[in-house]
Order: structure tokens, then sequence, then C-alpha cells
């Protein structure tokens, strides 16, 4: 079939894919002693046969682990009906859900003292083998995994149903999972708006940093009053205890881990503290592993930001409502908002809305560019009432007091408030649509310090990449990173890569999905590529 001649667009997205696949490249040629030529060593080689230009994953000649059944059960209650109601935007037909729930430490020492309930949700068909090995899913604080779970089943992660169940674990004090109410309303919408406070207070100004920085300490003082002692018990690498206590729970020797974004730092964690017990991994468009809290940040707006000209170059192609410059057109917005223009609503509020309505929109492409460009345009136009509601999505999706401890307790590194301004200054200049972002460098000032989340030393199974530069909600800067730790640690890597606007390239793209699913079943590492957007 002849190739349709590249559009603005798609020489901005080959670009990009050529930009992501050299640095890969280039990653793995220094951490894994890989040649550019013709011996390019273990791990992965060079092809020239147009697969995800260059990349391909080597042969995995060893055994490959299986997935076994697991050999004990939970206590599933049926709740389809009730995430139904909660996540209103899946559409999830003929998808069973059950939910259940199991206890973990709340921290390794205090094992007999303190423990936390871990929330649960099960997605599965009529079809579904009874004996079939599950595939647990994280998405880390993005949002609650069950959530990710709707718009997974709801959309192309289906098609793996026929063969595994899939678990959604959620994090701790995040979906259903016992959840944290420890800040004031007055910090809570402090942080969520990055306390925009007009006429003073506003963009990146240095006098909005400075309020914010002070009430993000203020509600760290008032959080940790409340769950003292187990301030640091909401971390990636206490995620991964969770997971190891299920595994344990459905006595399966090894399990299958699907992460989509963040979610990766709990399955890298996983992978480091549980390697033998680990026969699967899926890594789904992550973030960068280990990374301080600056280089998570840049990486994180950067690829927002690219994600979103994306979805503008999209918008513009199909006449959507946002005229002949969407970018710009939702710049305008979140500028707007940033110095009062729409009333309650802060320039953080309206990136979170627009963001998560490209996650959790429809399906179908046209009806969610469609769906999203005319929230925008009504906005512009006076009509704030369908980004009001967005907002409000947004924050119980991504905002909750559970998410906001857990991104601190995993937060590394985090800069000194003068190198915080610096970059925050570098960002918002740069990226006109997701540099306001870059604010929530200040969400854990006072917070203590992480500890380093451990390093994977070696993967006893291939790993699969998913690389999804049009996720609205973290973009995909760590794919190179995340390479890299896999690289270091001697593992075997293929990459998938998948252009559309989306939370996950596994809930929206078949291709991908049929292809993980073939690795799922054989253990053996798909061709790196690029599935049609």
């Amino acid at each position: 079939m002849p190739r349709a001649p590249l559009t603005s667009s798609r020489r901005r997205s080959a670009r990009s894919r050529l930009s992501i696949v050299a640095t890969l490249c280039a990653v793995i040629a220094v951490a894994a002693g890989c040649a550019i030529g013709p011996d390019p060593g273990p791990g992965l080689v060079l092809r020239d046969d147009g697969g995800n230009d260059g990349v391909s994953a080597a042969p995995h000649t060893s055994s490959v682990p299986q997935l076994d059944p697991p050999t004990s059960r939970l206590d599933w209650r049926d709740c389809t009906a009730e995430l139904r109601s909660t996540y209103p935007f899946a559409r999830t037909p003929g998808v069973e859900l059950g939910c259940a729930s199991i206890l973990a430490p709340a921290l390794p020492d205090r094992s007999a003292v303190d423990r936390v309930r871990v929330g649960l949700v099960r997605a599965a068909v009529s079809s579904t083998p009874a004996d079939a090995a599950p595939i647990v899913l994280t998405s880390g604080t993005d949002m609650a995994s069950s959530a990710t779970l709707m718009s997974f089943v709801g959309g192309s992660g289906k098609r793996l149903l026929g063969e595994h169940p899939v678990i959604a674990i959620d994090r701790r004090g995040i979906g259903g999972s016992d959840a944290l109410d420890c800040l004031t309303r007055t910090q809570r919408t402090a942080l969520w708006t990055d306390a925009l406070n007009p006429p003073g207070e506003v963009g990146a100004s240095a006098a909005r940093q400075d309020s914010l920085s002070t009430r993000a300490a203020s509600a760290f003082s008032t959080c940790s009053d409340q769950i003292s002692p187990l301030q640091l018990a909401y971390t990636a690498e206490n995620a991964a205890t969770d997971i190891e206590v299920l595994r344990t729970r459905l006595g399966m020797n090894r399990i299958g881990l699907l992460s989509i974004g963040e979610g990766s730092d709990v399955a890298l964690a996983y992978a480091a503290n549980h390697r033998t017990h680990l026969g699967r991994l899926v890594l789904d468009t992550p973030v960068p592993y280990a990374a301080t809290a600056a280089d998570a940040t840049t990486a994180r707006v950067t690829g927002v930001d690219a994600a979103l000209r994306a979805f503008s170059d999209q918008c513009r192609a199909v006449t959507c409502s946002l005229g002949s410059d969407p970018a710009a057109a939702i710049a305008a917005l979140i500028g707007r908002a940033g110095t009062g223009g729409l009333g309650s609503l802060s320039d953080i509020d309206v990136l979170t809305a627009i963001t998560t309505a490209i996650a959790t929109g429809p399906t179908q492409r046209t009806d969610l560019i469609t769906a999203v460009s005319t929230m925008i345009s009504q906005a512009a136009s006076g009509s704030t009432g369908a980004l009001a509601a967005a907002v409000v999505t947004g924050r119980e999706l991504r905002a909750t007091d559970g998410q906001q401890v857990s991104t601190c307790n995993d937060a590394s590194s985090p800069p000194g408030r003068n190198e915080a301004a610096t970059l925050i200054a570098s960002l918002t200049g740069q990226y006109r649509m997701a540099g306001i972002s870059a604010m929530s460098l200040l969400r854990c000032s006072g917070w203590p310090a992480a500890p380093k989340p451990p390093a994977p030393t070696g993967f006893d199974v291939p790993v699969v990449v998913l690389n999804g530069a049009g996720d609205p909600i973290n973009g995909n800067g760590g794919v190179s990173s995340v390479a890299a730790t896999i690289t270091n640690a001697s593992g075997t890597l293929a990459v998938i890569g998948w252009n559309g606007p989306a939370y996950g390239v596994s809930t929206r793209s078949d291709c991908a999905v049929d292809s993980v699913g073939q690795y799922l079943s054989s253990g053996r590492a798909p061709t790196t590529t690029d599935c049609p957007s």
C-alpha cells in the first residue's frame, strides 16, 4: 500500500521518532557496550529493515519463565455498576469487573504493627480462561490504577482479556485503597491551583512561587501530624511490596506486570527487589526512573507540550473549532487563566482539564478531537461550564491527598528554591502550553527527601517498552532514560512506538496490544517497530 505524503505534523512526528530512536541507540551503545556495526553485542541489534527506524530486539535464547495460573483466589465481589458510575468516561460493554483488597505491611520494619489496605480491581470477559495467569496493571500516582483499567478495557486493552484477566492494583491512599484525607480545604485548593491569587500571585511570578512553597510546607506539616509515623510509607518501592503481597496471596511463582505512565516507577522497583518473581514486564510510556525532581519535571513538561502540539496539528487537520492555530488557542486560554481571566479556574486547572479530557475521552479520534476542542473554544468564548466540569474531573482523578503524599514520597533530590525558580522560568518561557506545570516542583516544598529507589540488577525476561509520543499526562520523555536503566542491567529491550493522543499506547493501539499479547504468551520480545497511528 503506498505511503501517504508527509504533512507538517507527520514530518514532526517522524523527526520525533528519529530523535527518540537515535537517543535510544546512543544510550544503548554507551550503557550496554553495543557497537554500531556488524557486532552490536548482547541485548539489542541494529537493523536497517524499516522496523522503528532501525532498532530491533535481539532474540531471547535462554529459557523463558512461564506465567503459571494462580493457586489461590481472592474474594472478588462484583463491582461493575459501581465502577461504571465512578468512572463514567469509560465504556466497557461485556467486561466483568470484580473488586477486592489485600492488607500489606505499611513499612518493612513495622510489618507486625501497621498495615494498609490496598484496593484491587479484576477485569475479565466471559471467554477469559478460568485458570489463566492474571496480568497486574499499575499506573502509579498518575491516576488510580482502577481508573486506568477502565480506560484500558474500554479501548484496545480489552483484546488481552481473551487470554488473561487484568488486575489493577491501586497505590496506597488512592482509588480503592484506604483513602488519605490529611489536607485542609484551603491547603488542597492552594495545591490544586498552584496558589494562583490575582492580581499579584499570577503566572510564574516570584510572589506566586513563594506562596505555593509556603503552602506546600504547611500541607506537609498537617499531613505529617495525621499519618505519623508513616510519612514515608507511600513510596513507589512500598507500592512494589504491595504487588509482592498480591503475588503471594495468589500463590503464583512469577507475575506479569503492565505499567502505564508513572506506574513504571513501581514496576521497576518490583523488578529490582523481586527479580525472580517477575515473569513479564511491559512499560507503557514510562517516566524517567530514579531521576531527580528537576529532571523528571523537565521530561514531563517537554513531553506533554509536544503531545499537545501533536494534538493541535491533528485538530487543525480535521478543521476543529480552534481555528488555524489550535496550539495558540490552547496557550491563550491557559495564559488567560493564569492572570485570573477565568475566575476561580487557574492555569494549571485548565491544563489539567485539557490533558485529562484527552486521556479519558472518546476512543474514536475524531470524536475525541471534537469534544476537547469544543470545550476549549466554548471557554474562550465565555461559556466555561464544560471546562469547569473537566477541572473537577481532573482534580478527582489526578490530585487527591493520596496522590499528593505519594508524589512527594517519590520526589528524589528536590531542587533548592533558587534552582527551582530558574528552572520554572526556563520551562514556562520555552513551552507555551505545558510550561506552567513546572510550578509542581514547589508542591513538595518542606517534605522530606525521598530515598533513592532500588536499581534493577538484571532481568530474567525481555522488557517491552511502549513509546506513546501523544501521551498528555507525562509525554514520552522517560523512554530513553528507562532504556538506559534496562540496558545498564543487561536487559533485552523491544520498543513499540505509536503517536496517537492517549494516556497509554495499550489503551488505544490494537497493533501494540496484539504485540503485547504475543509477548505475554511466549515470553519472547516482539520486533521493535512503529504501529500505525
